[in-house]
């Protein structure tokens, strides 16, 4: 639903992304009578639950984090004092290894 209401200037979804939301939660009705069912369409492996609502989340989850991460991205590029760049500096003296040298050019063991 916030899909659908989110009036700023940059939503976090699209709106039809909360017409994905809603109809994805209306497939899932039908799947109430699981517990009373044992064969058929409405059954645990029947078709409803096989291909309408399993891949109508699989969808909607996939359109949701799409949206989330670029979002999230957004959020952080727009905060961010200075460009965040991915960089990993190590100072020599940080990592030694498991050996090191000794003034002979002999490895030795700490």
């Amino acid at each position: 639903i916030y899909a659908l209401t989110d009036k700023s200037k940059s939503p976090v979804w699209p709106r039809w992304a909360g017409w994905l939301a809603i109809g994805g939660a209306l497939s899932f009705v039908p799947e109430s009578v699981i517990p009373y069912v044992t064969t058929g369409p409405f059954a645990v492996n029947g078709a409803w639950n096989f291909w309408v609502a399993f891949p109508w989340w699989l969808i909607w989850f996939g359109v949701f984090t799409f949206y989330m991460m670029r979002y999230v991205r957004r959020q952080v590029s727009e905060s961010a004092v200075e460009p965040v760049e991915a960089h990993l500096e190590v100072a020599p003296d940080v990592y030694t290894g498991a050996v090191s040298l000794t003034p002979g050019g002999s490895a030795a063991p700490h």
